[in-house]
């Protein structure tokens, strides 16, 4: 550039901050022609917090004109990015004054870097200089600049969402959303019970634990940290039953009648499912109370009832309703509040369930009625069923359908009369309890009380003293569960 006929001296200083004075280049633009224009270089403090890199600056200028001094760059140390963008100011003892009114040096842009995650990791300025006066001694200008550590980028997930693990019996839609860090990969399957990929959006393929091959959706977390679709769920018709395994009964602890029985595999048997064999009756209904309850066997679980049958004999479990096995998987890492499970989640979609009240008997010599049912003398339980929705809950409201009065008519056949052993007691204590089944309640998901019980001998309609017994007591269900369960009121613990 053309240069005026300089008329006036300047001196100043450019100190820059930096612990790192590797990081910070100026390059002088002006020639040094006769050592009119100079810059050197030095440090001050060196080795301490405050270090600081000075760059003095002297020549002649033509008040008329801006220089171009010189070209600055600042680079981030490895693994830094620069947090906000360098600034020039003049030092504190010409501050509001007259020089500052008059002297101006500052910095012009000219270029940024940048990393693949829009990280700055260098500035580059041009070092600008003028005046409209004399420049006095002891001039500074302070560029600051400040860099950080750039955040880490590993690859994530962090986390699955699909609402609550249990679906409704009509199906419906759910949104499910994998969250984690931008770019990173996934995998996802979604099976039923038989190994049929269910995912109505799929790209790939993939062999699941099985060695099924089934379609999967592969996809990666995008942008803004979420990758969604939504997944549709079909009804389930009311009293189906999925297979959870067939097996058969390992050993002889069963052969003279037992509960507690090992089987060759219990694998995915739930509490709660029922055990289906040749050996029980169709009529009767034994489920599974407890998995593993001596904590040594995984293949071993509790019945509901005594079970006679030999080794070997085959077992069936099913369950009402059916589920789906979600596994999500990465080639990076995945939360710790993540399963490491496989599947890594079991979505299920019960049946409504029935809760049944039984009275029930092994004596001929009198019949059951509640006021619209009579048994037969021959009966040996008299049963009322209420079905509700899965997992719901109800508040007690007189005149609900799930607050019930029961009334029992016992009468005698012929002229027998009665004798009354006990007035019925409940209590969630099996021990204590007139109703078996209580000790289910809880591993069914079902929640009932049972209140002001009552139990009176009255005469007969063809006149025997104690010919009638009446039974009468208040039912609350506050909850329907996920499975059947049975509370079983036996008589003759009550009358002769």
């Amino acid at each position: 550039m053309a240069i005026l006929t300089p008329d006036k001296n300047y001196s100043f200083s450019l100190v820059v901050p930096t612990t790192t004075p590797e990081n910070v280049t100026v390059t002088h633009l002006m020639p040094d022609v006769n050592n009119i224009w100079q810059m050197t270089s030095s440090t001050r403090n060196g080795g301490n917090a405050n270090q600081e890199s000075v760059f003095e600056f002297s020549g002649l200028f033509n008040t008329k004109t801006r220089l171009n001094i010189a070209t600055i760059k600042i680079e981030a140390s490895s693994s830094n990015k620069i947090s906000k963008k360098p600034d020039i100011n003049i030092n504190d003892l010409f501050k509001r004054t007259n020089v500052d009114s008059n002297i101006n040096v500052l910095i012009k842009q000219s270029e940024i870097e940048v990393d693949t995650n829009s990280n700055i990791t260098s500035y580059t300025f041009d070092l600008l200089f003028s005046s409209n006066i004399e420049v006095p001694s002891g001039l500074e200008f302070i560029l600051n600049y400040d860099e950080i550590e750039i955040p880490s980028t590993t690859l994530r997930i962090e986390s699955i969402n699909f609402g609550n693990s249990v679906i409704d019996i009509g199906g419906g839609t759910r949104d499910i959303k994998i969250v984690g860090k931008p770019k990173t990969p996934f995998e996802l399957t979604l099976t039923d019970t038989n190994d049929n990929s269910v995912l109505q959006l799929t790209n790939s393929t993939k062999v699941i634990r099985t060695g099924a091959t089934i379609r999967s959706l592969t996809g990666f977390i995008n942008n803004n940290g979420l990758y969604s679709f939504k997944q549709k769920f079909h009804p389930v018709r009311e009293g189906f039953t999925q297979n959870v395994i067939t097996t058969a009964i390992n050993g002889s602890m069963a052969a003279s009648g037992a509960t507690k029985i090992i089987f060759d595999s219990l694998l995915n048997v739930k509490v709660g499912d029922q055990i289906i064999m040749g050996e029980i009756s169709s009529s009767s209904t034994i489920t599974v109370s407890a998995i593993n309850p001596d904590g040594d066997n995984v293949n071993e679980c509790t019945l509901s009832s005594s079970v006679t049958a030999n080794d070997n004999a085959v077992a069936e479990f099913v369950r009402s309703g059916t589920s789906f096995n979600l596994e999500l998987t990465s080639t990076e890492t995945m939360s710790d509040f993540i399963p490491t499970t496989n599947p890594t989640y079991v979505l299920y979609q019960y049946a409504n369930p029935n809760i049944k009240l039984r009275a029930s008997k092994t004596r001929t010599d009198y019949t059951i009625s509640d006021g619209t049912n009579t048994s037969a003398a021959a009966d040996t339980a008299f049963d009322k069923v209420y079905s509700g929705k899965a997992n719901s809950f109800y508040t007690r409201t007189a005149g609900s359908k799930n607050v019930l009065s029961i009334t029992y008519t016992l009468d005698g056949v012929s002229s027998k009369s009665f004798t009354l052993l006990k007035t019925p007691v409940f209590s969630s204590d099996s021990t204590l309890s007139s109703w078996s089944g209580v000790d289910l309640l809880g591993d069914s998901g079902n929640n009932v009380t049972i209140s002001n019980v009552n139990a009176a001998l009255s005469t007969s309609d063809d006149g025997h003293s104690n010919g009638i017994c009446t039974i009468t007591f208040n039912v609350f269900i506050e909850k329907y569960g996920t499975q059947d369960i049975t509370l079983d009121l036996n008589l003759d613990n009550i009358v002769s």
